[in-house]
């Protein structure tokens, strides 16, 4: 685009800026008010116009965005806040903003000149060197209206912005414009948004294609307690420029999964062409110099790099997409994904082992290659490799890994695994199975009155036992006993943790186990000359019962067992008067079993749940709800200790 040009569109905004100025009344407020009556505030635009034209070197794409928001009650603490984001492939050329205030029936203009730019890190990242601008609005009260308006130069092409068609505040207008040459070639994806298919317009004028995408009064999304992430059920809009005209020929930019693979084959081809540097070959050669066949080689050098390299995650431009060098990862001891990625890489590769990068998203993002074979698919590098068993997933950047657990954060995606210059696979990271993921708890009590003490031990494979190993990583002697007496807390908030130990013999495997000695005080209750004690000490998925009519997943994170064993010497002088029923649960995601014996003047406590579903869908939400409000039922269930006449 030419400057003129660009000048011509800047003033055109502050021209249609200018004109909704003159909507802003008092019957708007009341309007809003009356439409919206439990809102604090709404979002009364959002205008997004997308350019793509072709010019001498490519693509030349602008993003024009305003956001107007109206506070509809005095609760913002006399100041409302909004962020506008950047990076290097995204840049900000321009941000204006105003806040209106209401004075009467008039409205008075108030310019924003402040603005506060932060970088903003996220640790879930593939490329990220993305800045924060932060806007302040001081002075808001109800009826106070704000408008955002910013330009940004989108360079590019494959990070087209994807925009959600809903928000956390009802969008009274929702406009999104795409405007492009006639030769290119715009895809839409319409994610969780079959229904928002059918409101995309299409028109030709002059020698541009216009897309069009509107809505009103749009209902804002609810986030309910452990759902998934917002993608897997908000609905939103995915751009996607396939390809476009220059000269006599056709430029591909995002066809399918092979455009996507040949565009990340070139950020890696120099570690997959070359020898690896000799520095590594020393360190290797050192690692595996008595190791019995090539799973041991792996594993050591695996367990090398998860132990040694530290995991940062911070990258700008294209060094989110291009792994360092191993001789500078080695030399600094550290890298983020990729980074980890390469260093094994050249380590198996010095080793005589062959494997490969592999891109992938993580839990965090629901697509698949099918669906969006774009960058927006993946946010995560690891390795592969091949053995009898299959594909083996290898991320340098988790803590005590075992070779053949999946990362918690991978577990069921499907992994892009870079073969050659022209080959490459799509595979399925497979999903541990729960017994996998097991927490297994025993404990012996006694009564002492209406206080139990008693010991126990703990074990956690899996998943379970690498997050407490995550979780107490850096943590004080007393935050560590903090954390543990939450993991075995038993019965109510009397619960005291007297004394604890903590054996993990094989930090790349195994069971972890916990001994622990505990108090729990007026947890018994005496009624005459009955005592009930209620045996349901430590109470799994509680938590998890969907809250009135529940519209989200259930996001369970993996496969998980429990089994809670429990103990109770009789105490002298009573006997045992009732005993509830043995009761299970059964279905093909999830059950239970609870069931209670005597032996020997001890009445023991057995629970077993199993969890096979990582996210249980809408669909399974009826059967999800029976489930725990039975299970529900059978926590309140007592044992009934009898005196001895």
């Amino acid at each position: 685009m030419k400057f003129p040009t660009k000048i011509f569109i800047h003033l055109l905004l502050i021209f249609l800026t200018v004109s909704l100025h003159g909507q802003y009344r008092e019957s708007l407020f009341r309007e809003m008010s009356t439409l919206y009556p439990d809102r604090n505030y709404i979002q009364l635009e959002k205008r997004s116009k997308y350019q793509i034209e072709i010019v001498e070197e490519g693509l030349q794409i602008t993003d024009h965005t305003t956001k107007v928001f109206m506070l509809l009650k005095s609760s913002f603490g006399n100041v409302f806040s909004q962020s506008v984001y950047s990076s290097e492939f995204r840049e900000l050329t321009s941000v204006e903003a105003t806040s209106w205030h209401l004075e009467g029936r008039r409205y008075s203009r108030e310019k924003i000149r402040e603005f506060h730019e932060k970088m903003n890190v996220d640790n879930d990242v593939f490329y990220d060197d993305v800045k924060e601008t932060v806007i302040n609005f001081p002075a808001v009260r109800a009826g106070s209206v704000i408008e955002v308006s910013t330009t940004h130069s989108i360079l590019e092409p494959r990070f087209l912005p994807m925009d959600y068609l809903s928000g956390g505040v009802p969008i009274h207008e929702l406009e999104l414009l795409y405007e492009c040459d006639r030769g290119v070639e715009l895809d839409f994806i319409f994610y969780n948004a079959d229904s928002e298919r059918e409101q995309m317009e299409e028109k030709e004028s002059g020698n541009k294609k216009i897309y069009a995408y509107r809505a009103q009064q749009v209902a804002p999304y609810t986030y309910e307690e452990r759902a998934p992430a917002i993608r897997y059920y908000v609905p939103h809009l995915i751009p996607v420029i396939r390809s476009y005209q220059q000269g006599t020929g056709s430029v591909e930019v995002q066809k399918d999964i092979g455009s996507l693979y040949r565009w990340y084959y070139a950020f890696v081809r120099e570690f997959m062409e070359e020898d690896p540097p000799a520095a590594i070959r020393a360190l290797a050669d050192s690692l595996t110099r008595n190791c019995v066949g090539e799973s041991e080689k792996v594993t050591t050098l695996y367990q090398w790099v998860q132990s040694n390299i530290n995991y940062i995650a911070f990258e700008y431009g294209l060094g989110g997409f291009i792994p360092r060098s191993p001789e500078i990862v080695l030399h600094n001891m550290y890298g983020d994904c990729k980074d980890n990625t390469s260093i094994l890489y050249s380590l198996l590769k010095a080793a005589g082992v062959e494997a490969w990068f592999t891109w992938i998203g993580t839990t965090h993002l629901p697509y698949s290659y099918a669906e969006v074979p774009t960058p927006m698919c993946d946010n995560h590098m690891i390795l592969s490799y091949e053995d009898e068993t299959g594909f083996v997933f290898l991320d340098g950047t988790a803590e005590a890994l075992p070779l053949r657990l999946p990362n918690q954060f991978i577990q069921g995606k499907e992994a892009l695994i870079g073969i050659s210059k022209d080959s490459f696979r799509v595979e399925m990271v497979p999903v541990p199975a729960a017994h996998q993921n097991a927490f297994t708890d025993t404990a012996w009590i006694e009564l002492e009155g209406k206080e139990i003490a008693g010991y126990g031990k703990l074990n956690l494979s899996g998943y379970h036992r690498i997050n407490f190993r995550r979780s107490v990583t850096g943590m004080t002697g007393e935050e560590e006993k903090q954390y543990v007496e939450g993991r075995v807390r038993k019965g109510n908030n009397k619960f005291i943790l007297t004394d604890y130990t903590v054996s993990d013999p094989d930090r790349f495997g195994g069971q972890m186990e916990t001994g622990y000695t505990f108090k729990l005080g007026s947890y018994a209750n005496l009624i005459d000359d009955e005592l009930f004690v209620n045996m349901n000490l430590y109470k799994p998925l509680s938590s998890f019962l969907p809250k009135g009519e529940r519209r989200q997943p259930v996001d369970l994170v993996f496969n998980r067992s429990y089994e809670n064993h429990y103990a109770l010497h009789i105490p002298k002088g009573y006997q045992l008067s009732f005993l509830p029923e043995n009761r299970s649960f059964t279905s093909e995601g999830f059950s239970y079993a609870i069931k209670y014996e005597v032996s020997n003047s001890t009445v023991w406590y057995h629970q077993t749940i199993t969890t096979r579903e990582v996210i249980i869908q809408t669909e399974q939400l009826k059967e999800w709800g029976s489930f725990i409000k039975s299970l529900e039922k059978q926590y309140r269930s007592s044992i009934i200790l009898k005196k001895n006449e």
